[in-house]
C-alpha cells in the first residue's frame, strides 16, 4: 500500500463514516470518528487484507471504490448492530 492508496482510503472512510452517521443517528460508538475508523477498517480490509475486487469496479488511485464501500458498509452494520443491543432495554425476566 503506498500513499495514494491510503488517502483515497481515508477518503472513502470519511465520506461512509458521515453518512454512516447520519443514518443511525448518533448511536455509532464513539459517534463520527467511531464511523470513520469502523469505515476505514472495513474498506482496508476488504481492499488489501481480502484482496476482492467487483469485476467492472471503477478504481480511484488504485483502489477499486465500490469494493471499498462495501466493506466499509459492512463493518459500519456490524458496529451499529452491535452498539444497539447494547443500549436496548432487556425484557424482565421472572426468577422462580
Amino acid at each position: 500500500m503506498n500513499l495514494e492508496n491510503l488517502v483515497v482510503l481515508v477518503l472513502i472512510a470519511v465520506v461512509c463514516g458521515f453518512v454512516a452517521e447520519r443514518m443511525t443517528q448518533g448511536r455509532l460508538p464513539y459517534g463520527l470518528v467511531g464511523g470513520i475508523f469502523g469505515a476505514l477498517l472495513g474498506s482496508w480490509l476488504l481492499v488489501e487484507m481480502f484482496r476482492w475486487k467487483i469485476p467492472g469496479d471503477m478504481t480511484a488511485g488504485g483502489v477499486p471504490v465500490l469494493t471499498a464501500i462495501l466493506g466499509a458498509a459492512a463493518i459500519i452494520f456490524v458496529l451499529s448492530v452491535a452498539s444497539r443491543s447494547k443500549t436496548l432495554p432487556r425484557p424482565d425476566r421472572k426468577r422462580s
